[in-house]
């Protein structure tokens, strides 16, 4: 079921798959999607310091890069 939200919205929601991702405990997955929404620019970056989706990420050293990537501090 992922793999097809993946195909059909890999280019436009790319935060969300990385949610559904952080959520289910594939960190390194929820990783590389939060990269690739940062590439497209997906506005859903504004709110991952706060969200509750995501908190599972907030122990690996990547999240705090990503973090300084975006804007936030750390």
């Amino acid at each position: 079921m992922l793999s097809l939200l993946e195909e059909k919205y890999a280019d436009d929601s790319a935060y969300q798959i990385a949610e559904v991702h952080a959520v289910q405990g594939a960190t390194d997955a929820a990783i590389e999607w939060l990269e690739r929404a940062y590439q497209q620019h997906d506005g859903g970056l504004a709110g991952m310091k706060a969200s509750l989706h995501v908190r599972s990420l907030r122990s690996d050293p990547r999240w705090g890069a990503l973090l300084l990537k975006v804007g936030f501090d750390t």
